[in-house]
């Protein structure tokens, strides 16, 4: 008898149990995530050695300055990575970092795979 009962509670439990899990088991909505493999396109050039004529950063776009005034400022704004002329967001190894330029709206772009590398300023455009 003692079986018996013992039986019945391990087939209630197991019941119970499998209905427990099919509650918390609702098809979840799918997510608008961007994919961590899909690259946002911050600038483009013929080359990684060249330097974008317009970099685009967090909605604003900024155009290539001859401005010999500015200054590399403190502040990282963001790392960039290049592959074929296409510069993208990346990682603190990629290579080329932004950097605000002093007091002003304006950036710097620092890095690159030669020796010089790339060293050029960008002034807020009107967007």
């Amino acid at each position: 008898m003692k079986k018996f009962i013992l039986g019945a509670l391990v087939c209630v439990v197991i019941a119970v149990l499998s209905a427990c899990s099919k509650d918390n088991s609702q098809p979840q909505s799918p997510t608008t995530n961007t994919p961590a493999t899909e690259s946002i396109v911050v600038g483009t050039s013929s080359s990684c050695d060249i330097a974008p004529k317009q970099l685009t950063l967090a909605g604003k776009t900024y155009l290539l300055s001859n401005n010999s005034k500015a200054e590399e400022g403190p502040m990282k704004l963001a790392y960039i990575k290049c592959e074929k002329g296409i510069f993208t967001m990346g990682d603190a190894d990629s290579g080329y970092v932004i950097f605000s330029a002093g007091t002003t709206n304006d950036i710097y772009l620092a890095g690159g795979r030669t020796e010089k590398g790339l060293h050029q300023f960008y002034s807020l455009g009107s967007s």
